[in-house]
Order: C-alpha cells, then structure tokens, then sequence
C-alpha cells in the first residue's frame, strides 16, 4: 500500500483472520477500526482483541447485525474488510444469517444510503463453497456446491456482494481460502489436540483425500495486495499454498502433537470422512455442554467439509495478480497445533 496511511474498518475483529488482518494493518501504520459483535467474549475472541488493541488498532463493540451500525465510521473509509464468523450457537441457519448474511446486506445498505464508495470491500470466503470434485481443478469460474450451511451461507454471501457492488459500483475482492493453518491458536484442526478427548484418534485409508490448505498471513497478505491495485477489482480468488495435502497424513501429524495413538479406518468416500468429522464436532459440542466448558474454542462448522473435500484449485488468477504465497502451509501446521496445545491445553 505505499507509504500513504489508509482508513480501515475491519468487521469481525475477534476471529482469526479478523485479528491478524487487523495486527498487520495497524503495524503498517494504517488507521484501523476492528469491530466485533458485544457477545464475542470467549477467552480466545478476547484474546484476539486483545492482541489486535495492543498493535495499535482501535476495537469496538458492534452489533452488526444491525442496520445502520457501521454508518458513522463508513464516510472517509479506505478499506472495508468483511471477516465475520458464526458465533456459539450459530451453526443454523438462522444463526448464519445473522452473523454472515445481514452484515453484508446492511453495509451495502448504510453505501448506498450515505452515497460513499470505499476503495475496496473485501470479503473472505472459502474453498468450501467449491465443494468436493475428485480429481479435478476446480477455477473461479467453476459453478459453487457447497455442501455444508456454513458453505451455503459465504456462497450466498458471495452473490450478494457480486449484486450490490456491481450495482453501487462499489468495488469489491471476493477472497476464497483453504483450510486455514499458522500462528494463530484455536484454527479449526486444533479438535484433534483435545486433551479431553480419548487417545485414539480415527484415520481415513483407501482413497486419498486431498485438502487445500492456505496460510493464515498469506490470506491477509493477499487481501492488502488485491486491495491496492483498481485493476483487480471485482474477481474473486481461490488461495492456497499450491501443494495438495493428503487428509491422513495431516491427521497424523495432529495425532503426533497429542501423543495419542490412531487408528486406521477404512473409509472410501470424501463424503464417508465428512460424515465421520461431522459425528466428531457434534460429540465434541455435547462434551463441552455437559462439561459447561464455555471457555474452550468451538470447532470450526467448516471442518468437516475441509477435511473430505477432495479438492484441488487453481490458483492462477491470484499468480497473475502478482501476489505468489510465501508460506509452506504444511510446515505450520505443527506449529499452529503445538501453539493450541501450549496455549489452551489445560482447559481441554
């Protein structure tokens, strides 16, 4: 971004993008506002906003889901960058509504009302939305099938921001990336590390399944960048670190920093393990009711279909944008779990 000082209004400052984004920004010597929803107060949220206060960005309680809620900070706004994530006891529909769709829909609302256009409105979505296409390289232009609420939810959100930006001729970055690993503890294969789970822990054989992952500065790295430039302005961008990654050996690797034994399963779809994690997240979600261990991190809705999506993406339009990821996203991964371990490992 130059040397110039950009206006910065970050939605979802408590999540783990949402704060490393912020972090950087603020380091950048940028003006950065990190909004987050008042009832975002689990020890890892606050953690986050903590860490985002602390690198000079100003964080503040809003609900966002209501309208009119970020107007007073939108006029003179550079940049907007959308990185809210469900909250506890969102995972249905409705929640995903709240927290993912009537955001969207009330800041391009609160555009169109005050008749400003920021720079940029960038938005992070997932290779989730792409579904499951074994053996194939999925493009932007492939058409969506998700498959999970979560991945319905950012499809829709996708097209809405496609919509009204177009409309508004408010320019916008769609940012889709893979299943998200680094610094950042509490990133969604941080379940499998549970000191409160059994020590053994259920491995796919057979079929290879292939899971896209991306590094969590590379992703905020990449949003800086698209943001820049006009001409990149309303495309929408797989980003992963460009390796294909087998499901059973980053398993492996997660049961490796647990010190628990595994167990191989034979399982022959993608779909097949995405049932087996799903059956996971729910047991995990019982567990930590009947416990009331409100303080552990949720497991991320998307994991599931992260870990059977069999899914290979292109990352061409991103190459041809001038941005080249960085990061060799399996080498972090041991690093991303270890830092999880360290960090919240006496609560599980």
């Amino acid at each position: 971004m130059g040397n110039r000082s950009y206006r910065c209004i970050v939605v979802g400052a408590g999540s783990a993008v949402g704060s490393r984004l912020c972090r950087l920004l603020a380091r950048r010597d940028h003006q950065v506002l990190g909004v987050e929803h008042p009832e975002a107060l689990t020890p890892l949220e606050q953690r986050r906003l903590a860490l985002a206060t602390e690198a000079g960005t100003r964080v503040e309680a809003r609900d966002f889901s209501e309208a009119g809620s970020l107007e007073a900070e939108l006029p003179g706004a550079d940049f907007v960058f959308l990185a809210a994530r469900p909250r506890p006891g969102d995972w249905g529909w409705k929640g995903l509504w709240r927290s993912v769709l009537l955001p969207t829909r009330h800041l391009f609302d609160s555009l169109e009302h005050l008749g400003v256009r920021p720079r940029r409105v960038v938005v992070f979505s997932s290779t989730t939305v792409a579904g499951s296409r074994p053996g194939a390289v999925v493009t932007e232009d492939d058409a969506p099938s998700p498959r999970t609420l979560l991945a319905r939810a950012l499809m829709l959100q996708e097209h809405l921001v496609r919509r009204r930006g177009q409309a508004l001729e408010a320019p916008y970055t769609i940012l889709r990336p893979g299943h998200l690993v680094g610094p950042d503890p509490g990133l969604p294969l941080a379940l499998l590390v549970h000191r409160a789970w059994p020590p053994l822990v259920p491995l796919p054989t057979g079929n290879p399944v292939q899971v896209p992952l991306a590094h969590l500065d590379d992703l905020c790295e990449a949003a800086l960048h698209l943001a820049k430039y006009p001409g990149l302005a309303n495309r929408t961008f797989f980003l992963t670190d460009g390796e294909r990654h087998d499901a059973a050996s980053l398993l492996r690797q997660a049961a490796g920093v647990r010190k628990g034994a595994t167990v191989d399963l034979p399982i022959l779809s993608p779909r097949m393990i995405g049932d087996l994690f799903r059956v996971v997240g729910w047991m995990d979600q019982r567990l930590r009711e009947a416990l009331r261990r409100e303080a552990m991190p949720l497991v991320d809705p998307d994991l599931p279909e992260a870990l059977s999506a069999d899914l290979t993406v292109s990352t061409s339009a991103l190459q041809e944008a001038g941005f080249q990821t960085t990061r060799g996203s399996a080498a972090y991964l041991l690093e991303s779990l270890k830092g999880f371990e360290e960090t919240f490992g006496a609560w599980g």
